[in-house]
């Protein structure tokens, strides 16, 4: 999930596939820390290669001054979504992503 929402992993009844990062994007997104602070705190490398094993759905808010703290802080885990993920559907503001290969063509 890339919005600082954690409610909604209760919600779904799910854990986040990131929950060793998941405090560090919780804070990013509310604007209580900075980039360079986060950016030591989690190994983005580490991260893309736990979303490329685990393909979790991933929530966005696309726009929203959460996730735009996010792609700003966390370019290369963005950009791996952003190239790996397709929208599966929208929910209100936020649209729900699965990996590509998971897509039916069309």
């Amino acid at each position: 999930m890339l919005v600082d929402q954690p409610m909604l992993y209760f919600l779904a009844g799910r854990r986040s596939a990131l929950s060793g990062d998941e405090y560090v994007f919780y804070v990013v997104g509310a604007g209580y820390m900075a980039d360079e602070v986060a950016r030591k705190l989690v190994d983005e490398q580490d991260a893309i290669r736990d979303l490329a094993r685990i393909r979790p759905v991933v929530v966005d808010r696309r726009g929203s001054v959460e996730s735009t703290r996010f792609r700003r802080t966390f370019p290369s885990i963005a950009r791996f979504i952003d190239e790996t993920y397709r929208p599966a559907t929208s929910i209100g503001g936020y649209q729900v992503l699965v990996p590509a290969r998971d897509t039916p063509p069309g």
